[in-house]
């Protein structure tokens, strides 16, 4: 213990730890003289005790913090530097500067960065350290590094002023970001490319953030609106959707953004002039590459006369039905009126004829006026049959549940079939159109049953649920594979179709070999013509 003794003339200091009375261990120094007689012999010691416990922990703390911060220093995941204020030369580097720069501790230490060629000389960096040593933090400054290899990086820089050992130098951390520099680059070049596409399109053309705000319109767009930019980002640009439009729009737009799905839409826009202009607008998602969800680009076009088209070819459509009926109608009148009226009397004069010359009791003759009778009176019964299929008078006179009842009566006598009629909740004052192109629809899914079905029984359902007309007519014949027909289906199924879109309605068609036939026709009515049943 006393080898730690310091001789000092004839002064001794000695550093010991020590047990107090308490239990407690303590760090004590000793310093002691001694006392010499005139012979210079040593006749007693004197001195003094000093408790260093805390100044031992202080020093122990700052031992351990040096050494954290050195570890710290050296392994940390920023490129760290100590640099001299005055010489600018590298007092110390971390691994991760050697790594980002290709040079090792010892080819950097002692040398300032432009000797070394890791830092050009420019006013970016003489203002980077004008500003340190006047003691700013500095964040966040870009700077280009050459690398020993001879590359160029881009590092994001900070530094301070810090003091060690009373010299002032400067630790700086820098980040590796020239992929990010390069990414960013990239984006903005391919952003670039993406406006002047965008901009040369002849269509209105759309992006919005994932908070569904639109954040970016085309040149197309802001001069059909004849808006700003300014005006139409975020919810702006709905200002200009027709209000009849803007709900159902606004609900599609915002059910396609939570399910992250393509949306198609139509709606009315206000085109610069005031005039609101039909589009289609289609909207796709758009995903970062790990997946985030960034947001939707879309683009509208105008289809305003491609509407107006459909609308003058529906009309033209819906004429021609009518006037088609209605020549159906003037011909069923005149067979029914005029050339049924006078074969029946036709009929009536051979029979009375026949029953005349049974009192000659020419057989001859009267086998002949037999013949004669039957002949005209089998063509009365198709005239007025063919009058009956060119225009119902029942359905116009009696309404739709009449008619078909009839229809199924006379299918079930004609073709020897059993046919169920079944009509519920429907009033018999439809409009004329939608009960025309049910009446028609059943008509000729019968004509299909009795022809092709090789079918014993059929049934004929008309139902009225809410809003909705459904006509379903089903057989138990022979069926087919409608998946290989369906496009070779005859004029009477796409004659049925057409009358059906022309009331807002459709049409379906199942069937399935041996299992039978089922055809659909739904179309929208409104709740006046329900019936209770």
């Amino acid at each position: 213990m006393f080898d730690t003794a310091r001789q000092t003339g004839k002064t001794y200091e000695l550093e010991l730890e020590a047990l107090r009375k308490d239990g407690k261990q303590v760090w004590i120094v000793l310093r002691g003289e001694t006392v010499h007689n005139r012979q210079d012999r040593v006749i007693r010691l004197r001195g003094t005790m000093q408790d260093i416990t805390r100044q031992k922990q202080a020093a122990a703390e700052i031992k351990k913090s040096e050494e954290m911060f050195s570890k710290a220093f050296r392994q940390g995941p920023m490129a760290l530097t100590l640099t001299s204020a005055k010489t600018q030369r590298y007092i110390d580097v971390n691994e991760t500067f050697e790594r980002f720069t290709g040079y090792s501790r010892e080819e950097l230490i002692g040398r300032t960065p432009i000797e070394v060629g890791v830092w050009a000389d420019s006013p970016q960096r003489a203002n980077f350290l004008k500003r340190l040593l006047a003691g700013d933090a500095v964040r966040d400054v870009e700077f280009r590094f050459i690398t020993k290899s001879g590359q160029t990086r881009v590092a994001q820089t900070s530094a301070e002023l810090i003091e060690i050992a009373g010299e002032p130098c400067v630790l700086g951390a820098a980040v590796d970001v020239t992929d990010r520099t390069r990414a960013e680059q990239a984006l903005l070049e391919s952003e670039r490319r993406f406006r002047l596409m965008s901009d040369s399109a002849p269509v209105l053309m759309w992006m919005a953030a994932p908070d569904k705000r639109c954040t970016d319109f085309n040149k197309e767009w802001l001069s059909f609106t004849g808006r700003t930019m300014q005006q139409e980002l975020g919810e702006g640009w709905t200002e200009g959707i027709h209000p009849n439009d803007s709900e159902a729009c606004l609900r599609a737009y915002t059910k396609a953004f939570n399910m992250r799905q393509d949306f198609s839409m139509e709606y009315r826009l206000r085109r610069h002039d005031g005039q609101y202009r039909w589009v289609l607008d289609k909207g796709v998602p758009r995903f970062l590459e790990d997946g985030t969800f960034s947001g939707y680009i879309g683009c509208c076009i105008d289809i305003t006369e491609q509407k107006e088209a459909k609308l003058v070819q529906a009309e033209l459509g819906g004429r021609l039905m009518r006037a088609h009926e209605e020549e159906r109608a003037r011909i069923a009148r005149e067979l029914h009126d005029d050339i049924n009226q006078r074969l029946a009397l036709l009929a009536n004069g051979i029979q009375q004829l026949e029953q005349a010359s049974t009192l000659r009791d020419v057989k001859s003759e009267k086998a002949q006026l037999h013949s004669l009778w039957q002949i005209s009176s089998e063509i009365a019964t198709d005239l007025q049959h063919l009058s009956h299929q060119l225009h119902p008078s029942k359905l116009h006179y009696l309404g739709l549940p009449a008619a078909l009842r009839g229809l199924c009566h006379e299918v079930s006598e004609l073709h020897k079939i059993e046919v169920e009629c079944i009509v519920r909740n429907v009033s018999p004052d439809l409009d004329e159109g939608i009960s025309l192109s049910l009446f028609r629809t059943a008509q000729e899914s019968l004509h299909n049953v009795a022809k092709h079905s090789h079918a014993h029984h059929a049934k004929v359902e008309l139902t009225c649920n809410g809003n909705e007309l459904k006509l379903q007519v089903s057989d138990d014949g022979v069926g087919f594979d409608y998946e290989q027909t369906k496009n070779l289906q005859g004029l009477g199924l796409i004659s049925l179709e057409e009358r059906l879109k022309l009331v807002g309605g459709r049409l379906s068609v199942w069937s399935h070999p041996s299992l039978g036939t089922q055809v659909e026709a739904s179309v929208p009515v409104p709740t006046k013509y329900a019936k209770v049943a």
